[in-house]
């Protein structure tokens, strides 16, 4: 190595070696930057796409809770209550049709203490677990 030294070298190898990986990322780049698409399945074909919204409890005040919904500019929602009554019903259709949102779901807590017994069930040790 007349004119070069081992440090020379690897700086010329580093900088060629960066300069390589800085090309292939731009390549990379150019092809993520088109649109991607899922997939299509045929048991699909012709079905309008899941349309889940955002989750929001209303309480007994469907309007306001709504009203931040609309304001948010998303066009549905999944409605949670914990008490679900005759008179609410009228309330929320009013507020659905006053801000113009679409409820994909309602989701009723029911009064009392929510019990599931699969978490109950997996908590006890595998002996005590009730055969099913």
């Amino acid at each position: 190595m007349n004119g070069t030294n081992r440090r020379e070298f690897l700086k010329a190898s580093a900088s060629a070696l960066g300069i390589a990986l800085c090309s292939d990322l731009k390549v990379i780049a150019r092809k993520s930057a088109s649109p991607q698409f899922a997939p299509v399945i045929p048991s699909n074909a012709g079905k309008k796409p899941l349309r889940l919204g955002l989750i929001i409890g209303i309480s007994q005040d469907p309007d306001s809770a709504l009203a931040k919904v609309h304001d948010l500019g998303i066009p549905t929602a999944q409605i949670y209550v914990e008490e679900f009554s005759p008179d609410l019903v009228g309330k929320l259709r009013a507020a659905l049709d006053k801000h113009r949102i679409e409820a994909t779901s309602l989701v009723v807590g029911g009064p009392g203490r929510f019990r599931s017994r699969i978490a109950e069930n997996f908590l006890r040790p595998r002996r005590q677990r009730p055969r099913v």
